[in-house]
């Protein structure tokens, strides 16, 4: 197709202005936005969070403009756009409907991909219509007594968000079945956490908080702590010197005596460092308030009784490593398909060394009562007698499933008076973790239905003198 010079320039002309008027009207719209929003930013810091009251009112005038008078902008820009596209399009990029193009057409370009995309923006900005549309219908809604009762009260909004949380979890073990979830009922297993989670969202007040509330209590409060660190280290320091010139002291008694008597002096300090524990002086906070200052003992490899801690402590940990991995490997070969449990059908003293522990360089420890049971309430767990330590290991498995998850989400701590009553311990003011507790309360009962302790630590028992001790990461 041969056009002439000047309609080719008439064509160019009338592209070039309409990409100028295009770019001046964006970048107006683009200035007015941006004024907007430093308006909103600035109103939302008026009033209080707990009187929000002149805040709303400003707040409900910019609102209105922008839905108005602002957005009157991405509709003219919107119009202009689609009509510019459709004037280029027609009749085959004006070429003729029989026509082949000989080059790309002309909206194949990068340029026409971001005004393609920022005529997308424009017509997410009119959206604004419908939505304030929506929200005054749910406001209308809300007020009504019949669905205030029934839909909007706090305890069904509680009781819905429970079962969203329930059916986000049942999803997760449909797509991953190896991680459990098989036990998980729905049935008020996150009431706890969806109760909290209303709270710290503050679902059921009228409080107004806004970024700049947030960002101005945060300051204040990063202050207040200084101040009372600041006032913690003085106290620390004075401590400091009043330790440092009871040393001074010290050493100054100790050169005025004899060498045989300084010598012997010495030599009873050494081993008095020897035998007790060193501390340093930390600070804490108490009541989540105010800062102390508290001792912390260390352990120190110089100390023999440390270094004896230290040394039960990392031969006990392979445990818990152990029933996290390797507690189903030990009896693969001797159990049934889906087997919930163990107990090992033993006359005490005898030797069986298929369930040792012996493949996993552990072989001082013999299995002797093993469960895999894992819901809401059960947990796994396993029994072993230490030979080495001379011990019998309670070994409990830490998150690891769908179910260990929700038991972590029930965090509301519950009085301890009761279960110390029946247990025998002083449980007055004392708490515990929801979920914890309820696993421990499980696995106290199932030992004591399975009597494999009872059997353990009898009269003709071998093992009748062994420490008792209890394993476990985590949850565990």
């Amino acid at each position: 197709i041969v056009i002439s010079e000047d309609q080719f320039e008439k064509y160019s002309l009338s592209r070039n202005s309409f990409s100028r008027l295009f770019i001046i009207s964006a970048g107006v719209f683009m200035a007015i936005d941006i004024g907007w929003i430093l308006c909103l930013w600035n109103f939302a810091s008026i009033g209080t969070p707990t009187n929000p009251g002149p805040r709303n009112v400003f707040l409900r005038r910019m609102i209105f403009l922008r839905w108005t008078l602002i957005n009157l902008f991405p509709i003219v820009l919107l119009v202009l756009g689609c009509l510019k596209v459709y004037q280029l399009r027609r009749d085959n990029y004006g070429c003729g409907e029989d026509e082949v193009l000989v080059s790309s057409p002309p909206d194949s370009s990068v340029q026409y991909g971001l005004f393609c995309a920022l005529l997308v923006t424009y017509a997410l900005e009119i959206f604004i219509w419908p939505a304030v549309f929506v929200s005054h219908v749910v406001y209308v809604l809300r007020r009504n007594k019949f669905t205030q009762r029934n839909r909007y009260a706090t305890r069904e909004k509680g009781k819905r968000l429970e079962m969203c949380l329930g059916v986000v979890f049942k999803c997760v073990s449909v797509l991953f079945p190896n991680q459990g979830g098989k036990e998980l009922k729905n049935d008020g297993e996150m009431r706890d956490f969806a109760s909290n989670l209303m709270e710290f969202a503050n679902n059921d007040t009228q409080l107004g908080l806004t970024l700049s509330d947030m960002y101005v209590g945060g300051k204040l409060l990063a202050r207040v702590q200084a101040e009372r660190r600041v006032k913690a280290i003085q106290e620390l320091q004075q401590t400091s010197n009043l330790s440092n010139e009871g040393k001074s002291l010290t050493e100054s008694e100790g050169d005025g005596a004899s060498d045989n008597g300084g010598n012997r002096r010495a030599q009873l300090m050494n081993e008095g460092k020897q035998r007790r524990r060193q501390s340093i002086l930390t600070l804490q906070t108490e009541d989540g308030q105010n800062y102390v200052v508290m001792a912390k003992q260390l352990l120190q490899s110089q100390n023999r009784e440390d270094a004896e801690i230290l040394s039960l402590a990392s031969h006990y940990a392979i445990y818990a490593q152990y029933v996290y991995f390797h507690m189903y490997a030990v009896l693969e070969e001797y159990l049934p398909d889906k087997a919930q449990s163990f107990i090992r059908d033993f006359t005490l003293g005898e030797r069986l060394d298929e369930y040792s522990l012996a493949m996993f360089d552990m072989p001082y420890a013999h299995l002797y009562c093993a469960s895999f049971e894992n819901g809401i309430t059960q947990t796994p767990y396993s029994i072993l007698v230490d030979e080495m330590q001379r011990s019998i290991v309670i070994t409990i498995r830490g998150t690891n499933s769908l179910e260990d998850w929700v038991i972590d989400l029930q965090y509301v701590p519950l009085p301890l008076e009761q279960i110390g009553a029946s247990c025998g311990f002083d449980g007055t003011n004392h708490y515990c973790h929801k979920g914890v507790l309820t696993r421990a309360k499980w696995l106290y009962n199932d030992i004591r239905k399975k009597e494999v302790l009872k059997k353990i630590y009898s009269q003709d028992s071998e093992y009748k003198d062994f420490d008792l001790v209890v394993v476990g990461h985590s949850l565990g």
